[in-house]
């Protein structure tokens, strides 16, 4: 699953500014957003960096318990 969206929303960031962290387009980040483009890697590894998460947070969506 492609989180990349709700990881820049929730830290406040612009497709622009995570497009600059990453080195690459914003043109890029909206195709990863929208699944044009299959995010490689080492764009997954970058990913992690940046949000601080493991790579298992990135790639699964937060699992909600309602009682």
């Amino acid at each position: 699953m492609n989180r990349i969206k709700e990881l820049r929303t929730a830290a406040g960031m612009k497709q622009s500014e995570l497009a600059s962290l990453l080195h690459i387009g914003r043109t890029a980040i909206s195709n990863y957003e929208v699944g044009i483009r299959t995010i490689d890697t080492e764009m997954i590894n970058r990913l992690c960096e940046i949000f601080d998460l493991s790579l298992i947070h990135i790639s699964e969506p937060t699992r909600r318990v309602v009682i």
